[in-house]
């Protein structure tokens, strides 16, 4: 009869750590390594939410000044391992499923490397959402407000010239065009770890829309208008 023999996914995160312990036993550096990231992986599960490689990044630089960082945990096969096992066992005891169709999707990947690279790809998506999502609610709370309903479409830009242009101020009209600027600005989005196809602004990883290019010709029609 065969035997077989657990491969590191099917071991513990707690037997998972010992064995990082071990070895990086006469390894100061690399034990500093382990330990920072379980404390992390501690604070992170004690929080009862999903977390990122870069979240176990931000807390270590937070707390210990050093990292490991994202890339490098995603680079190291046995620290990646340690990281999804407490991930997998914090999942289970809170009963939860991934936060998002992506995740679920991202967490059925079978080749490992391939998964890990997945996330980090899902983890940069994400914060260029949020950087847009802070532009859109930046543009939303302009004193007078930018006209939301002419950017969304659902009313002419002619329509809005006359009461746009008398009460947008000239600061704010320069906002709105360093923002039109930035988006028509190739170099400028890649820079950004953006690109740009067919118009629309995307994320290079996934190649997911952050800004559709219709929503851009709409801001350039309010530039227009109110320019005028």
């Amino acid at each position: 009869m065969t035997q077989s023999f657990p491969t590191p996914e099917d071991l513990t995160a707690a037997a998972l750590y010992d064995d990082l312990e071990a070895a990086a036993e006469g390894n100061a550096q690399r034990l500093g390594t382990v330990h920072r990231l379980k404390a992390a992986c501690d604070a992170l599960v004690a929080g009862g939410k999903n977390f990122s490689l870069k979240d176990i990044e931000a807390y270590c630089k937070a707390t210990f000044s050093r990292g490991p960082n994202a890339q490098s945990v995603s680079n190291d096969k046995s620290l990646r391992i340690y990281v999804d096992a407490r991930r997998r066992e914090a999942a289970l005891v809170r009963g939860g499923k991934p936060r998002s169709p992506l995740d679920q999707d991202i967490e059925a990947i079978a080749d490992l490397d391939l998964r890990s690279r997945m996330r980090l790809l899902a983890e940069d998506y994400r914060l260029v959402q949020k950087r847009i999502r802070i532009v859109t609610e930046a543009l939303a709370k302009l004193d007078p407000p930018l006209d939301l309903d002419l950017l969304l479409g659902k009313r002419s830009a002619a329509a809005s010239v006359t009461r746009t242009a008398a009460s947008v101020g000239d600061d704010q009209v320069a906002a709105l065009r360093r923002v039109v600027r930035f988006f028509r600005d190739l170099e400028r989005v890649r820079r950004a770890g953006l690109d740009i196809e067919a118009g629309d602004v995307i994320g290079r990883g996934l190649r997911e829309t952050v800004v559709d290019g219709r929503d851009i010709a709409l801001l350039e029609a309010l530039l227009s208008a109110v320019e005028r």
